[in-house]
């Protein structure tokens, strides 16, 4: 799973993060995580098919990411109702703000010793936190580190 998530960072729709976190050797930190987006809308139909009326309830892009073998979060960003028809936002929204928090996120990083990510073998697989029993420390809006 971390490898797919890497991948979508070094080659995917997250590639923008590429080489952003780094250790504060200088050795980039691994970064993974999952774009997705929904134009949500109610549509009505005709007998034969045809879009009658559509209009939008809402409007979200989200990333769920990890920094590294500690941490991890989520960034949403989301329009609620009507006016979401007037917002045509992606995926790239919440990976874009990510980028921009990097700095302080670095630094955050840094102060609690942020860790290289280990090569995935079954070992290291096995010791990975239980996400759903996970606590932490709070870092900022999305961004957590998991227990070891």
């Amino acid at each position: 799973m971390r490898k797919a998530m890497a991948d979508v960072v070094d080659q995917g729709t997250a590639r923008r993060l590429g080489g952003v976190f780094k250790l504060s050797n200088g050795k980039p930190l691994q970064v993974g995580g999952k774009t997705g987006s929904g134009d949500n809308r109610f549509m009505t139909f005709s007998r034969s098919g045809a879009v009658t009326s559509s209009h939008a309830t809402n409007r979200t892009a989200t990333f769920v990411f990890y920094l590294g073998e500690r941490y991890f979060g989520v960034i949403t960003a989301f329009v609620q109702g009507r006016e979401a028809e007037n917002y045509h936002f992606t995926s790239s929204l919440p990976v874009t703000l990510l980028k921009m928090l990097a700095p302080t996120l670095s630094a955050k990083l840094a102060d609690h010793g942020a860790q290289p990510a280990a090569k995935e073998t079954s070992a290291a697989l096995k010791s990975q936190p239980n996400v759903s029993s996970t606590t932490g420390n709070f870092l900022a809006a999305a961004v957590h580190q998991s227990a070891r």
